[in-house]
């Protein structure tokens, strides 16, 4: 997984898999989430990864180049239930136990707080 370093505003700096684990804020859980007005930013710069012949680039590289031009915000995973599905016995232990945490949580609207250009990290 890639780690990541924060600014004071949570927004992303830098992701990528050669942050030391003790340098980095986070780590990226490979879970995001871009808006309408950030899609055709990423889209951009996907484009132009893919275009230069590096197919076999990690969407994170994307990402952290997303966070060099434009505000890229991380919300952490600390407290919330979630779980890395690897193997089928992460799949079966997901459905066992994490989902009912999941279903148990009150549903809520839109974030007012979130910015419109989001993907998520996770906090250490």
């Amino acid at each position: 997984m890639e780690n990541t370093r924060y600014a004071e505003t949570n927004s992303v700096v830098e992701m990528a898999k050669s942050i030391e684990p003790e340098a980095a804020d986070g780590e990226n859980v490979g879970m995001v989430r871009f808006g309408q007005a950030a899609a055709p930013a990423l889209v951009e710069i996907l484009d132009g990864i893919v275009s230069s012949g590096a197919v076999r680039e990690w969407a994170p590289s994307a990402f952290s180049r997303f966070a060099g031009r434009h505000p890229l915000w991380a919300i952490g995973t600390r407290g919330f239930p979630w779980i890395e599905v690897d193997f089928s016995e992460d799949y079966e232990r997901a459905i066992a136990e994490i989902l009912p945490q999941i279903d148990d949580i009150p549903a809520v609207g839109a974030d007012p707080v979130a910015p419109p250009m989001t993907a998520g990290a996770a906090s250490r």
